[in-house]
């Protein structure tokens, strides 16, 4: 019994060990969700006691999931989770370069509590990790951090799908505090500090909860939102900013009489005023198109504050900029605009808007300078992709109530960078409507090359194709039209190939890496290169026998040479000559590289229709158009070939 009682301190010292930590310390996901896409939500809480992270990720659909970290915002360089359905793998990686062999295992991996589920078609990816890690891009619970997410297109790690990055400026969401201090409704701690800079919550501007009914906005990190459609805003939604927008203080300054030339075309005025710490701001361009205004120290347009003026509604909003999408550009909850207004006159369209210099959780604007902002142009006056995007830094001082009639600062053209939709830009200002034709050239080639290749592949190789299947309706014919319709579909299939090429190389793209449509479109032509080739240098047919024979070929038509296959011999009289393997062999590689070639090319034109309406910000219902077409000719073929077979067996 002694014994016993001297093991029994032991057993219960044990006992508490053997309790996880994490059970100890954990921290309960909140209800509040980040909606990253209408598909994708984000929830995280960061536990001060373990300076560790739990983040789960919900995807509605099945299929590999990943999320990471870049200051950057690149894919290349960051630090990622990667989480396979079918193998339940849950790892780190680093993303060294595009292609897979670039994806590598950290050799230690930090992660606990971590699982990838799928139920329902739903995807659920969870884990547990330090904030720190060894030599690898840390997460700050204070904010700011760019994080960085990606999905397939099936649960098999490949390609993804779908991959962006979006920043949190805020402190990250927290459990209990580590000092155990409680965060008041006024956003300071009990001791008076500041909570948002404290690591905990930040009380004043919540992170939004998700409902059943509609879709949560995370305004409080600038994170995505339910998509905005193509004319803007909802009137009931610009009707709930409105009494948050008349709140903000006017400014009584003059604008200055002079104004700064962004590019040829395109001028911008400014003016703060100190005694409501606000800015006006004035963008005047010589066109009909919505505009875009704002900031963002990196100078890009992902990451920035903008105000967008929409002229066919009378839409001037603040919106953050979270991605490339028009379902990343999302409007502020909170709406600090006064005196706005966006007017087009004699073919001028002219943004006007007044803003504090300092909005929470945005990016600030210095009057004493250095500032950088951004600008964009669209096409016409529907939000979609820009034709324009730019952006500029100033140096020095902005203007003021007492400077702006004085003088006005100068904007080196050569600070001005950025692109339009469409070649590479130059780093000077250049002219706004030399930049808006090389857009609208680079859409119209788009647009070439999508016509060419629609046609080619959803009319010309369907006609190409019953020429072959119903040749004994055509006699002698069905050759030429066979062959030519085919020297028809190459010519167009390489001109929209060489456009592809040559817009690529405008942009500086990778002509042949990354983008699925590219690598496919590569194959699919050098496919019809072997299949042309192959059909102009074929095996030839055997020589006919001089035997009595009876050809279904009409007086005075051209023979083709596969009018030999037409030919009836007499059973008594001759036997057909046969055909050499090397033929046999090309005719079974023709017809069934043919029919590959067939799917492969509607598949690309498939998806060459949905990355135009996505750059383009479109719904013309192309794909609809062009398989309606594809499909009619496919079917009235086969409905003809049946009936030939129908009417050959009744006699």
């Amino acid at each position: 019994m002694r014994s016993v009682h001297h093991l029994l301190p032991v057993w219960l010292c044990i006992s508490i060990a053997s309790i996880p930590l994490s059970a100890a310390s954990s921290c309960p996901l909140p209800s509040d969700v980040r909606v990253l896409r209408n598909d994708l939500t984000m929830r995280e809480v960061v536990n001060p006691s373990t300076n560790t992270i739990t983040i789960q990720m919900n995807y509605q659909g099945e299929t590999w999931l990943a999320f990471g970290v870049n200051p950057d915002g690149e894919m290349i360089g960051g630090d990622a989770i990667i989480g396979l359905p079918e193998t339940g793998s849950v790892m780190q990686y680093d993303m060294r370069r595009e292609s897979m062999r670039g994806v590598k295992e950290w050799t230690t991996q930090s992660l606990t509590n971590s699982s990838i589920t799928q139920e329902n078609g739903v995807t659920v990816l969870t884990f547990t990790m330090p904030l720190v890690n060894d030599n690898q891009h840390e997460i700050l619970a204070d904010g700011p951090n760019t994080f960085l997410y990606a999905y397939g297109y099936s649960n098999t790690l490949a390609v993804h799908k779908r991959a962006e990055h979006f920043r949190v400026r805020s402190a990250l969401q927290s459990c209990v505090p580590a000092t155990g201090l409680t965060t008041n409704y006024d956003g300071t701690t009990t001791d008076g500090t500041d909570a948002a800079t404290s690591g905990f919550i930040d009380t004043s501007a919540p992170v939004a909860t998700a409902s059943p009914t509609s879709a949560a906005t995370v305004k409080a990190t600038g994170e995505t939102s339910a998509p905005l459609s193509a004319a803007g805003p909802s009137a009931s939604a610009r009707d709930s900013y409105s009494a948050a927008s008349s709140s903000s203080s006017s400014t009584s300054c003059a604008l200055s009489s002079d104004a700064q030339t962004l590019m040829d075309g395109l001028t911008f005025k400014h003016v703060v005023n100190p005694d409501n710490a606000a800015i006006t701001i004035e963008l005047t361009y010589e066109g009909e198109a919505w505009l875009g205004f704002g900031v963002n120290p990196d100078g890009e347009m992902i990451g920035g504050d903008a105000v967008i003026g929409l002229p066919d509604t009378n839409s001037v909003m603040q919106y953050d900029m979270t991605g490339e999408g028009l379902d990343l550009v999302t409007p502020w909850s909170t709406q600090t605009l006064s005196e706005t207004s966006i007017i087009q006159t004699d073919g001028v369209t002219i943004l006007t808007y007044t803003m504090p210099l300092v909005n929470d959780n945005q990016n600030v604007i210095q009057a004493s300078g250095p500032n950088t902002f951004i600008f964009a142009v669209g096409f016409d006056n529907t939000l979609n992709t820009h034709a324009i995007a730019r952006s500029f830094t100033m140096e020095e001082a902005l203007l003021t109530c007492d400077t702006a009639s004085q003088s006005t600062p100068t904007t080196d053209n050569n600070s001005i960078t950025g692109s339009s939709n469409g070649d590479n830009a130059s780093t000077s200002a250049g002219s706004i409507s030399d930049e808006l034709a090389r857009a609208t050239r680079t859409k119209r080639l788009w647009m070439a090359h999508g016509l060419l290749l629609s046609v080619s592949w959803g009319i010309l190789t369907p006609l190409a194709i019953g020429c072959s299947v119903l040749r004994r309706k055509q006699g002698g014919t069905w050759f030429v039209l066979h062959s030519s319709l085919n020297n028809l579909v190459f010519l167009t299939t390489t001109i929209g190939f060489a456009i592809a090429v040559y817009i690529l190389g405008k942009e500086g793209d990778q002509h042949f890496s990354g983008e699925r449509h590219n690598l496919l479109g590569l194959f699919v032509f050098l496919l019809l290169f072997v299949q042309v080739m192959s059909g102009w240098f074929r095996p030839k047919l055997p020589t006919h026998a001089a035997a009595a024979r009876k050809t279904v070929v009409q007086p005075n038509e051209e023979e083709g040479e596969h009018v030999a296959t037409d030919i009836v011999y007499a059973n008594d009289q001759a036997t057909a000559p046969k055909k050499s393997c090397l033929r046999l062999m090309f005719e079974m590689q023709h017809r069934i590289l043919g029919l590959v070639l067939l799917i492969l090319a509607w598949y690309q034109v498939h998806l060459g229709i949905e990355l135009y309406e996505e750059e383009f910000t479109m719904n013309f219902n192309g794909k609809a158009i062009f398989f309606g077409v594809a499909f009619t000719i496919t079917g009235l073929i086969i409905l003809a070939k049946i009936a030939l077979i129908v009417r050959n067996r009744r006699r």
